[in-house]
């Protein structure tokens, strides 16, 4: 902050680094908040650990990543004393001509405004960290009119963002001017005032140019980010839809696709609703909402890019659960149904998990399809011998058990049929056995008691799996499906009387494997198979003779073999129950024998003897019981 009063540089050429430290001081000193800041954006800290190589140098240097969150105890001390004198010099540079300073304060406000949320300090202290948030987000807003709609920047949504979730007086102010720049930047237009009459929104005669692909992918993604009303929405969702999703630019029609999906929320909501409202307004929504969708389906179906088709059937089939009945309409399974004949295998596993949601709304339309494409599958898992054919294969048909499992369910015989022999047969690739055990793990969900009869062959290939060091994937789908499959067959405590080298497997897998899913998987299925005793478990191994009654069998601790005798009678005493009376003259005479194998001691031994006698001769004819020990 010393930096003002250094001659040589003017004052904004003096103040642009001082911002830059500071905003890097309030990121890693304050690393919960920032961490909320990341998440809110809808993305997760990620290890830098990108490599140039094999990619192109220039996206790799311009793709935004957000790293994980440092935390220096350091900044935060250091922010914590300067904070006031911090807060006075980002307002003295809101004066500051240079838009690269105006840019950093658009980072520096949410977190300046955030820092004192996050310090565990007194309430006489509460006072330090103060900020005038309104006025922050008045200045924000300044920008916007003051400069042109390039100025619109990630930070600003940022700001907006905050403020909107802090200050709930201000939410219409800041949608209010989110709004203008956006009504600008995607439509190239003012946005009309609310007190002119209601007018039809304007839909472009065709593909929209777009000039600067970052910005517009911004405002599509802000449009999409906040809770703006459906009056709002209605303006800019038609205009997208025929406009954006027709972009020369894939990236642009990525970005108008989940804007869209996003923006039909409030319509799809707000049409369940109208119960006992008006029907001309019912059916004005209910238009807006087909026409988008129509919109987006054709997408899914003529798109070049495999990444905008797949795009849209992933909104379709992750969004709100109330658009699926719009999706169930004839004319929508329709074009739903050409993504099957896909040339991309990703897009038809994605189209199958789609219908099998669609599935239980429109039965009579889409199940006969959905049969269809069930036994080509099948055929195609049984006869193709092409890995890559198998594995996508063993990928629909757990789309189909997960996705709709009351139609699997019938077909699980002819499924498992299928699926088996992929087990039992020599496979060097370990994608597909790990794919058909994963559809095995959802058919064990959705049909359970049917696959009893194949838990005796599934079992043996799941428990070789588990000891497979080779590959990791392979011993979690492995271990995933043999808790599934417990756990809906009913199958427990019995595995480890069947495959006895089960237990040490599955305690091997708890103690040395890195991984902690693996670890914490492990201990569910430990659970699920159920507690054996310790002595069961030595007869189930061969360790230990079986007993006749296992009622009666006692699980003695496992001990390493000893020469003295004293720890056998111990033994004797405390797992046989005997008597102190008893004890005594057992641990005697057990001393006494030890005592007679000791070389050194051969000038007692006829002392020992005597001993001996005495003590057969006091017990009388109970000496028998102590021969044997």
């Amino acid at each position: 902050m010393n930096s003002l009063k250094f001659d040589g540089l003017n004052r904004d050429e003096r103040q642009h680094p001082m911002l830059l430290i500071l905003n890097e001081l309030l990121r890693i000193g304050n690393a919960p908040a920032e961490r909320q800041r990341i998440l809110a954006l809808g993305c997760q800290p990620q290890q830098n650990v990108r490599t140039v190589i094999g990619s192109n140098a220039i996206d790799w240097l311009t793709e935004r990543t957000y790293s994980v969150t440092v935390d220096s105890r350091t900044a935060n001390q250091l922010i914590a004393e300067k904070f006031s004198d911090i807060y006075r010099v980002c307002n003295l540079a809101c004066t500051s001509r240079y838009v690269c300073c105006q840019t950093t304060l658009l980072e520096i406000f949410p977190r300046l405004s955030s820092f004192g949320k996050t310090q565990m300090v007194t309430s006489n202290e509460l006072n330090i960290f103060d900020v005038d948030v309104a006025s922050m987000f008045n200045h924000a807003l300044n920008l916007t009119a003051k400069h042109s709609p390039a100025f619109f920047t990630l930070g600003l949504t940022d700001v907006a963002y905050e403020i909107m979730q802090s200050i709930p007086g201000l939410k219409t102010e800041a949608q209010d001017g989110l709004l203008k720049e956006l009504c600008q930047l995607l439509m190239n237009r003012k946005l009309p005032s609310k007190l002119d009459p209601p007018t039809e929104p304007p839909i472009p005669a065709g593909p929209v140019n777009v000039t600067n692909v970052a910005l517009t992918n911004l405002a599509l993604a802000t449009l999409g980010r906040f809770e703006f009303q459906r009056h709002a929405l209605q303006m800019f969702i038609n205009y997208i839809a025929h406009g954006y999703l027709s972009s020369d630019c894939a990236e642009v029609r990525l970005a108008a696709v989940d804007c869209c999906a996003k923006m039909l929320t409030p319509f799809v909501r707000v049409f369940e609703s109208f119960e006992c409202a008006n029907k001309k307004q019912r059916f004005d929504v209910l238009n807006l909402i087909q026409s988008v969708l129509r919109q987006l389906v054709t997408v899914a179906v003529i798109d070049p890019s495999v990444e905008v088709r797949l795009r849209v059937l992933q909104c379709f089939k992750d969004g709100d659960p109330l658009l699926l009945s719009h999706l169930a309409q004839a004319d929508m399974l329709d074009s739903i149904f050409m993504t099957l004949h896909d040339e991309k295998l990703e897009m038809q596993e994605h189209a199958v998990a789609l219908l099998g949601k669609l599935g239980s709304l429109n039965p009579a339309y889409v199940l006969p399809s959905l049969r269809n494409v069930l036994l080509e599958t099948l055929t195609q898992l049984t006869n193709s011998g092409v890995p890559r054919l198998e594995e996508h294969s063993a990928r629909v048909i757990a789309q189909v058990a997960k996705q709709s499992p009351k139609f699997a369910k019938p077909y699980m015989n002819p499924i498992l049929t299928a699926l088996v022999p992929k087990l039992s047969s020599e496979i060097s690739h370990v994608d597909v056995t790990v794919q058909v055990l994963n559809a095995i793990s959802e058919l064990a969900v959705a049909g359970g008691a049917d696959l009893v009869f194949s838990v005796e062959t599934l079992f043996p290939s799941l428990v070789q799996f588990l000891q497979d060091s080779s590959s990791l994937s392979r011993r979690e789908a492995a271990l995933r499906t043999m808790g599934q499959l417990c756990q809906n067959t009913a199958y427990v405590v019995d595995p480890y009387k069947e495959h006895p080298e089960l237990l040490d497997v599955l305690l091997r897998l708890l103690r040395t494997e890195m991984s902690v899913s693996m670890r914490r998987m492990t201990m569910r299925v430990l659970g699920i198979i159920g507690a054996l005793d310790p002595y069961t478990h030595k007869v189930f191994t061969g360790k230990v003779s079986s007993q006749k009654s296992n009622s009666l069998a006692l699980s003695l601790p496992a001990t390493s073999p000893s020469l003295d005798m004293r720890n056998d009678t111990i033994q004797w005493f405390h797992y046989e129950k005997c008597t102190l009376a008893e004890l005594y003259p057992a641990f005697s005479i057990a001393s006494l024998m030890q005592m007679l194998k000791d070389d050194a001691l051969s000038h007692l031994h006829r002392d020992i003897t005597q001993a001996l006698l005495t003590i057969f001769g006091s017990l009388g004819p109970s000496c028998t019981l102590y021969v044997s020990k």
